[in-house]
C-alpha cells in the first residue's frame, strides 16, 4: 500500500506511510463503531454473528502473517525481518520532489 500512496500522490517513503497508518486508523474506527451499533437478532444469530466478526478481525493479522510465510512480499529476508520487525525502505527508490 505504501508503494501505492507513493506512486499515486508523488509522496516519499514516511508520507506513504503516514498515509497508510492514517487510512488503516480510519478503517479501524469506522469498523468498531458500526459494530457497536449492530443490532441483536438474538442469541443464536448474535453468536454466528461474532464468528463472522472474529473472521474480519483476523484478515489484516492474517495477511501480515501471510507476508512471512511467501517470499513474494518481503523476499528472502522475510524470517529476519519477522525476528526483528524492521524493514528497510531506504532500498526504495526516493521520488523527486518535481516529478510532472
Amino acid at each position: 500500500m505504501v508503494a501505492v500512496m507513493m506512486e499515486k500522490y508523488n509522496l516519499d517513503i514516511q508520507s506513504g506511510v503516514d498515509r497508510v497508518g492514517d487510512i488503516c486508523i480510519k478503517a479501524m474506527t469506522e469498523y468498531l463503531d458500526a459494530k457497536s451499533k449492530f443490532p441483536s437478532f438474538g442469541v443464536k444469530i448474535d453468536r454466528q454473528l461474532e464468528g463472522y466478526f472474529h473472521v474480519v478481525q483476523s484478515w489484516m493479522s492474517g495477511c501480515l502473517e501471510w507476508s512471512f510465510v511467501t517470499p513474494r512480499y518481503l523476499g528472502p529476508k522475510r524470517k529476519h525481518i519477522r525476528q526483528s520487525r524492521w524493514v528497510d525502505l531506504t532500498d526504495i527508490p526516493q521520488r523527486s520532489a518535481n516529478r510532472a
